[in-house]
């Protein structure tokens, strides 16, 4: 198990002075530069693909399913076309379709005797298999992996107390606004870095997405109905990164801020025109979600610790 250094209640001040000292080891990373952000698990082919018959697609087909995946946050890349869903009694209620393009061949007798071929595209709705009910992802292309991560059980009971639901599936990490929910690659996808063991950037991902969302309205209201092109989201991921440095550190996840923080922070600082602003900025909303959370969790502690009382009473 993962070492845990922290005291266990630590007061509020502590987590500025965290704050205070991952925003000064910030403004010189992108003030001098960092090495290149290292992903912190393995990416199997995110390459979109017909999930009936396994065939990719290509062409622009490719690319335009490729950039829904990013922006709609799938965590597959595998898809279904209408017509086979209806064949095969597979609802698609509520779910949005993308239009792919296929090469229909038209041919016809001139009346010269002559074969005449045309090339017409039929545009065709597919679904992502995300928004299908019934359809789950082929898991086997994880079953090769080890998992490398150590179970760190103070952070595992601090994300459960919050309350915050968190699905393992896919190969993204991410939280959705739509569902309220944070979904993790499986645990076995996680690997060293060069500044990161992979219990270290399992649990730096996990705290990272719960700090997104800690920001929605019910909550910290942090940016409900506020992101609205790349300046916002950069400054959303600012203070996500941040936060989950600040909680990490607070846990004794790692003992000082990671070259994979610095770099994930200085990659989207850069769309902030590397203004350091933004960074203190972050950091003060980092760490009200770091409290926000912090409280959240007491209180969630505090409430299964009764129920438990009063059903070993009943």
């Amino acid at each position: 198990m993962a070492k845990n250094t922290r005291s266990k209640k630590p007061s509020r001040d502590m987590l500025e002075e965290i704050a205070d000292k991952i925003v000064a080891s910030l403004e010189v990373a992108v003030a001098e530069g960092t090495e290149e952000f290292e992903m912190p698990w393995t990416r199997l082919s995110d390459r979109p693909r017909n999930f009936a018959t396994g065939r990719p697609y290509t062409g622009m087909n490719a690319f335009n399913l490729m950039l829904a995946q990013m922006v709609r946050g799938f965590s597959t890349g595998y898809w279904l076309p209408r017509g086979y869903c209806k064949k095969n009694n597979i609802s698609f209620a509520g779910a949005r379709s993308e239009i792919i393009s296929v090469p229909v061949v038209v041919e016809r007798l001139k009346e010269d005797g002559t074969e005449d071929k045309r090339v017409f595209f039929k545009n065709i709705p597919v679904f992502n298999i995300a928004e299908l009910k019934g359809v789950e992802m082929p898991e086997g292309e994880i079953e090769a992996f080890v998992d490398e991560t150590e179970e760190f059980a103070e952070i595992d009971e601090f994300v459960a107390a919050t309350g915050a639901i968190v699905n393992t599936a896919g190969q993204q990490a991410f939280y959705s606004l739509k569902t309220d929910e944070i979904t993790m690659p499986p645990r076995e996808l996680f690997r060293a870095t060069k500044s990161s063991t992979a219990t270290q950037g399992y649990y730096s991902t996990l705290l990272h997405e719960l700090v997104h969302w800690s920001g929605a309205e019910k909550r910290e209201a942090r940016f409900a109905d506020k992101i609205g092109g790349r300046a916002d989201y950069a400054k959303e991921e600012l203070v996500a990164e941040i936060g989950a440095a600040v909680l990490g550190l607070n846990f004794g996840l790692a003992a000082e801020l990671r070259e994979d923080n610095r770099a994930y922070v200085a990659d989207w600082a850069k769309a902030l025109d590397n203004d350091v602003s933004h960074i203190r900025e972050a950091a003060k909303a980092a760490v009200s979600a770091a409290r926000y959370l912090e409280r959240t969790a007491r209180a969630g502690a505090k409430t299964n610790e009764t129920t438990s009382e009063a059903l070993a009473a009943a």
